[in-house]
């Protein structure tokens, strides 16, 4: 059977709106992102999709603005078919949907399923997660996903970070809200990082002209930006990463085979911590260290260098577009 339109609820971090980008990808016209506070987001500014943002927030007010709001767009683009990809964000649109009796699938990337996911898996279709284990939860319902790789140009890469070869790069990335806690800490062990071409993430929230002032000052060759969409370019050159560990993102440095020091964030009910856990498990290669720790983190991340993998690591599960062929 082929649905006429499918609505993707989706939350406000980049680990929650790239899998869901991915999926619209592959849907083509037939897909609409729904959520709050999808209008200022920076990962969303020149997407060729729809987006339809809600306007509510915690409050309880707002909230029930926002499920109003979904209610009329739902009621009035009529899509036979909702994926919600987790988080506060994607809640009401998501629980309109159940009151409308639409067809629900759930998208989990973490290895510990989320708070309003958890919820909604009891009235779910499918789950769609990248973990075996999560998987093996839900076993009549349960699809193993995989995001949609692939491999670039290494030289194009380096030019466009304007790098160069034989000189060993340097990702630092905290996630999509960023890292106050590695920024900081690359602030104060800059002098120790010059053997690096760096590229530096800061995050949304944070002024990447303070870190490109820094390494400028150091004669460090780095590239610093809040954000980039083509992260998984980074990626393919990078021989070491600094980061947190986000499912989305620990997801795709097992497949680059990048050597990572992972930090994760000690909140999120420690699902960064499981993810981690599960990177290694699966073959990842890297340290977990905590941020309480931080006098190892300069020596945990040397140790890490030559360890890359010469080839990527095999990706199990079905790709976007096998799942939108799906419904």
């Amino acid at each position: 059977m082929s649905w006429q339109q499918i609505a993707l609820s989706v939350g406000g971090t980049f680990g929650h709106l790239h899998p869901a980008l991915q999926a619209a990808k592959a849907a083509k016209d037939r897909s609409f992102l729904i959520g709050i506070g999808l209008k200022d987001s920076v990962y969303l500014k020149g997407r060729d999709c729809e987006i339809i943002s809600l306007d509510g927030a915690r409050a309880f007010l707002k909230l029930l603005k926002s499920c109003w709001q979904a209610f009329i767009v739902l009621q009035k683009k009529n899509p036979q078919f909702v994926i919600t990809f987790g988080s506060f964000h994607s809640f009401p649109a998501t629980l309109v949907a159940l009151f409308l009796g639409k067809p629900i699938w759930v998208f989990e990337p973490n290895a510990e399923m989320g708070k309003a996911n958890k919820f909604f898996s009891f009235f779910a279709h499918k789950i769609l997660c990248y973990e075996e284990s999560l998987l093996q939860k839900f076993p009549h319902r349960g699809i193993l996903i995989r995001p949609d790789l692939d491999f670039g140009d290494k030289k194009k890469i380096f030019d466009s970070f304007q790098f160069k070869a034989g000189q060993p790069v340097l990702l630092i990335t905290g996630g999509s809200s960023g890292s106050s806690f590695i920024n900081e800490w690359v602030r104060r062990n800059v002098d120790r990082l010059k053997v690096f071409q760096i590229i530096h993430l800061v995050g949304p929230k944070n002024d990447p002209l303070i870190l490109k002032t820094v390494y400028n000052d150091r004669g460090i060759s780095a590239f610093v930006e809040q954000f980039i969409p083509n992260v998984t370019e980074a990626m393919q050159i990078a021989d070491i990463a600094i980061t947190r560990a986000g499912a989305s993102t620990l997801f795709e440095l097992h497949h680059y085979g990048v050597p990572s020091l992972i930090i994760p964030f000690e909140g999120a009910y420690e699902h960064q911590k499981q993810n981690a856990l599960k990177f290694l498990s699966k073959g990842g290669i890297g340290v977990i260290c905590s941020e309480k720790k931080e006098e190892k983190l300069y020596l945990e991340l040397m140790g890490l260098i030559g360890c890359k993998k010469d080839q990527p690591s095999e990706n199990k599960g079905k790709k976007w577009s096998d799942i939108i062929s799906l419904v």
